[in-house]
């Protein structure tokens, strides 16, 4: 009965209203646990299974909560959502869902939260970190606007509108307002784009000397603080944003690993955020530029061997497993001794060497976080024995991992 009652096609208007002011995902559950419509923005990942999108959870809870009210719900993933239930005549025809969403900026330590919370791999952080900065951030008043625009769009059927005008809409600027705008910002804007492209071409070399020549020529065009006259210094923010994006193509097409494009942008991310000077960002700006180009310059595969460039790649994507020589030739269709003698003169370690430095390299976010003991550190980052990890630990840095946990306390207190 409740088939023939509910109309899917006229609901699916609805939905897709829905989805297009929100830009979020839309779902709709039937009666029968059914995705009957469904909106997609972001792709969750298959990491990510919410017990909040499950039919049976959602009527067990909607028996208890008053009819017309709409659920706001985050799962242990700290995904949030909202959700309504949709009656006709009376009789439940299903839920509708919007999210996921965040109520907080998904930072470095919130990510972190969430892997070591619900025992995710480590290797799959660039995934949830990409996938966390794609969803959309609101905030508790936007909530409520949300669930209210649910309610009263999903309480009874969609009525199809047309739109009809006798009026001739004039455009804000006529052409010549529009030409003289235009021709005074086109000298800034030609020279910071100038400078965008030389200073990205030094960055994917990993040329630093290039680099330095022509910040102290050109720097000042990089920032252009007044897109938001009101507020400056999150106009300038916003700007410094988008050079660290520009500077993660550049370390890509540079040859530098997704895991140390990850890294390094994610603490950018945070500086970012915790300065709250102009002068400062702009010396911020200036570090992140030369650091990304160092980098590249260090760690950069791009002109390795594809064989040795492919052992690399498959040494980061699975750090938390027990690689050997000869696991790691055979994934790589390698001969071991080939690949062990290449490997050696490309990247100018012996291959336990360069799994160990990549270890301890995944081990820095897990200490300066604190919210683990070492020895829990060491274990998630691949080493079987914890003095073992403090020695190639110390090895690599100069300090034992409880050195470093202190001296990373004491810049998080002076930032």
């Amino acid at each position: 009965m409740q088939d023939i009652i509910f109309d899917h096609l006229n609901f699916q208007k609805t939905i897709q209203l829905l989805n297009h002011f929100t830009k979020m995902n839309i779902r709709f559950f039937d009666h029968t646990n059914y995705e009957a419509i469904e909106f997609v923005v972001q792709q969750i990942p298959t990491l990510l299974c919410s017990e909040l999108s499950d039919y049976k959870n959602l009527s067990e809870i909607f028996e208890k909560i008053q009819t017309g009210s709409c659920l706001y719900a985050k799962d242990s993933f700290g995904l949030e959502f909202i959700t309504a239930e949709i009656r006709r005549n009376d009789l439940r025809q299903g839920f509708v869902q919007i999210g996921p969403f965040l109520s907080s900026i998904p930072n470095s330590e919130w990510i972190s939260t969430i892997i070591i919370n619900n025992n995710l791999p480590i290797n799959e952080r660039k995934q949830l970190q990409e996938f966390y900065q794609s969803l959309t951030v609101i905030n508790a008043n936007d909530s409520n606007w949300i669930a209210d625009l649910l309610t009263n769009l999903t309480i009874q059927p969609h009525v199809f509108t047309r739109l009809e005008s006798s009026v001739v809409m004039q455009p804000i600027l006529n052409h010549e307002q529009a030409k003289s705008i235009a021709v005074e910002k086109i000298c800034v804007i030609e020279k910071r784009f100038a400078f965008e492209k030389k200073v990205m071409n030094a960055i994917s070399h990993g040329d630093i000397m290039q680099l330095n020549n022509l910040y102290a020529e050109f720097g000042g065009h990089l920032l252009l603080p007044d897109n938001v006259p009101s507020r400056p210094i999150r106009s300038a923010k916003n700007e410094l944003i988008s050079v660290d994006t520009l500077c993660r193509m550049a370390a890509e097409k540079g040859g530098l690993p997704p895991e140390y494009v990850y890294y390094i942008s994610e603490k950018f991310n945070v500086l970012i955020e915790r300065t709250e000077y102009l002068p400062d960002l702009k010396a911020l700006c200036s570090h992140m530029l030369v650091e990304y180009c160092e980098i590249v310059n260090e760690y950069s595969t791009k002109y390795l061997n594809d064989t040795v460039k492919n052992a690399v790649n498959y040494i980061n994507r699975n750090l938390l497993m027990e690689l050997t020589l000869q696991e790691i030739a055979k994934n790589v269709h390698a001969n071991s001794s080939y690949l062990s003698r290449k490997f050696r003169q490309e990247v100018g370690l012996n291959i336990t060497d360069f799994i160990n430095r990549q270890r301890v390299e995944a081990s820095k976010t897990y200490l300066q976080k604190d919210q683990l003991s070492i020895t829990e550190v060491a274990f998630m980052v691949g080493f079987n024995d914890l003095n073992y990890f403090t020695r190639v630990f110390k090895k690599y840095t100069s300090k034992t991992p409880t050195q470093y946990i202190k001296e990373s306390r004491v810049k998080q207190h002076e930032l």
